[in-house]
């Protein structure tokens, strides 16, 4: 327990053990707030530092008796810590160069992940994306763009087929269903399936159903399943080397955009900051 303890208390302890510049860790404690657990000195442990190093779900978890043994693990180390200044003992400077460079890249890679939050695509950056990729973004085979609310009773579904022949909206509707949570979420939308994802998700025989239908049509009649019933739209249809339309496949876009710009941002982010700090390379001519 002794080892486990010292592990997860080692950013704790690095804090309190890369220098004895007080005021640093003073302001640490400050910054971080929370109530407290321990002081040894003008050294202060609080809940909030505590949890920053423990796992959310783990720290909510554990027992008092192992959140006591933490602190007191703290303790010892501090107690230690000041008795060894009081004494005049040397640091290791090489251990303490490492945790600054440890330290040092933690803080760079956290600096990137906030830049890297800060972009999202344009509209016009995702829709110029879609248009030079009318290959990539074609459908493959004739598609069907399905939307389904799922029913625990027939009348229900007969009930919410009646409103939607009546002019009721299909996707709000959805978004109220008492029994079905997916479709709330997405309206009904089941997104662009080819022939055979239709075959496999329906069935042969409701598939070939679903397929006689026009666009924008709905089935007559519930459509039994297990456990329940379906209510089914053909919401459109598309045809083989027509483009996946822009509002379903924008997502997707969004993700890739995303993905391209994070494997360049941190080159550019430091050929520009090469350009404004201007660092020197002692070794830039070593093997050219």
């Amino acid at each position: 327990m002794r080892y486990l303890l010292v592990f997860i208390l080692l950013p704790l302890l690095l804090v309190s053990c890369k220098s004895d510049q007080s005021d640093e860790f003073k302001k640490i404690t400050k910054e971080m707030g929370g109530e407290k657990l321990a002081q040894v000195g003008d050294r202060i442990l609080t809940e909030n530092m505590l949890k920053a190093v423990i796992p959310e779900k783990e720290y909510l978890e554990m027992k008092p008796l192992n959140k006591r043994q933490m602190v007191d693990e703290w303790i010892a180390i501090q107690l230690i810590r000041l008795e060894a200044k009081n004494d005049s003992f040397p640091r290791d400077v090489k251990n303490r160069f490492q945790i600054l460079m440890k330290e040092d890249a933690d803080y760079a890679a956290n600096y990137v992940k906030y830049k890297i939050s800060l972009y999202k695509p344009s509209e016009e950056e995702t829709k110029g994306y879609y248009m030079k990729r009318k290959d990539k973004f074609s459908i493959p085979e004739d598609a069907y763009r399905v939307m389904q609310i799922f029913y625990k009773t027939e009348a229900e579904a007969k009930n919410s087929i009646a409103k939607i022949k009546a002019g009721e909206d299909f996707s709000k509707i959805a978004k109220t269903a008492p029994d079905d949570k997916k479709a709330a979420e997405n309206g009904g939308d089941q997104g662009l399936m080819d022939s055979a994802k239709l075959d496999d998700t329906y069935g042969k025989e409701l598939s070939t159903k679903i397929k006689a239908l026009s666009k924008g049509e709905l089935l007559s009649e519930p459509a039994p399943i297990l456990n329940g019933f379906l209510i089914i739209k053909l919401a459109d249809f598309k045809k083989k080397g027509e483009m996946i339309p822009f509002e379903i496949i924008k997502p997707q876009i969004e993700k890739e955009l995303i993905s391209n710009y994070i494997s360049k941002c941190e080159k550019e982010l430091i050929n520009k900051l090469v350009k404004k700090y201007k660092p020197i390379n002692y070794l830039d001519n070593v093997g050219k």
